[in-house]
């Protein structure tokens, strides 16, 4: 599934994209593709065009190592390609290359998974612990870095920046031919709105073990740094 979470404030518009993995009390086979979701956010920096951004990912535990040097430990070299974009208007869909997000080591390679103390997943949190045998098991890296717009054109305001990879986890049972298709999360800025807007984040990772066939509410903790309102709306995914 995917959310689509939108805020209007002063006529402007911002939009961040998250992918949803919710998981059911059963078993499920590995998978080479590994993504099972992820969600991006930024933050005005005082600095006209430029724009600090958090992307959060989530994997399977049972697909290839998202890091170098995982199991044995988390490199800090670790880093991530953002795609950047035009978002509308004549600059729509025009690319401006890539800037690079760097892992937080501290809060990443590590299972999000809630289960007790005596019945951990399959993830060894990139080595630092030891596996238990509850599957699947998802853990999160973090990224973060400053990107900068201003060598984009001025009449250039809405601008995507996101991530994306091949290819979709083989489990989801929501899309045709899952593994087929492209994973694609995005933000959209608006660079021209003054003062600066920064984008909504989520404070609760969207991930969580529920009880198969029983209705579940779940808080995604989002929070909006400028005050807007936030609302909440399916649409479909995206493959970038």
């Amino acid at each position: 599934m995917s959310a689509i979470y939108q805020t209007y404030n002063q006529q402007k518009t911002k939009i961040l994209f998250l992918v949803l993995f919710i998981l059911g009390l059963v078993f499920k086979p590995a998978y080479a593709t590994h993504f099972v979701g992820s969600d991006i956010s930024y933050q005005c920096t005082g600095t006209a065009g430029i724009y600090n951004v958090n992307l959060k990912v989530y994997k399977d535990c049972n697909g290839v190592q998202l890091c170098p040097n995982c199991p044995s430990g988390l490199s800090p070299s670790c880093n991530i390609g953002i795609n950047i974009a035009g978002a509308a208007g004549s600059c729509n869909g025009t690319s401006f290359g890539t800037q690079t997000l760097n892992v937080v080591t501290a809060v990443s390679g590590f299972d999000v998974i809630q289960l007790c103390a005596s019945a951990l997943s399959i993830c060894s949190n990139c080595g630092s612990r030891t596996p238990g045998s509850f599957s699947p098991g998802i853990e999160v890296y973090t990224f973060t870095g400053l990107i900068n717009l201003n060598g984009l054109p001025s009449s250039c305001c809405m601008v995507s920046i996101g991530f994306g990879s091949c290819c979709r986890n083989n489990a989801i049972t929501t899309l045709s031919n899952p593994g087929s298709l492209n994973f694609f999360t995005e933000a959209i800025i608006n660079r021209c709105v003054s003062p600066c807007n920064s984008a909504p984040a989520f404070t609760n990772d969207p991930v969580a073990v529920t009880c198969a066939g029983q209705d579940f509410t779940y808080n995604l903790g989002a929070i909006d740094p400028d005050g807007d309102s936030l609302s909440y709306a399916f649409g479909q995914s995206l493959v970038g």
